[in-house]
């Protein structure tokens, strides 16, 4: 999709699309992990029990819950961070 991501999420919903896996990798040092969560958890494009992959920098915050996605491990290689998110319950309509 050529669009940013929030007007990507949105399309998706408007379009009943459901993952069960998504793969972040936002802009290092802008803190969009955070927003994208977000968007993701109240967007109901996850199914219950998906999981979510997002690349940070170190630098960056991640939270550890967002709605019904929780945070569940986190894996360190050098400046980079890998945070595993898990839907705890059904989130779609």
């Amino acid at each position: 999709m050529n669009c940013s991501y929030r007007e990507a999420i949105d399309i998706l919903k408007k379009q009943k699309k459901y993952f069960d896996i998504v793969f972040m990798d936002p802009p290092y040092n802008k803190n969009f992990i955070q927003e994208s969560l977000k968007l993701l958890a109240y967007s109901g494009i996850i199914t219950n029990g998906g999981l979510i992959i997002a690349e940070k920098s170190i630098k960056d915050e991640a939270p550890e819950n967002v709605g019904d996605i929780k945070l569940y491990d986190e894996r360190k290689y050098g400046d980079t961070v890998l945070c595993f998110y898990r839907v705890e319950s059904d989130i779609i309509d």
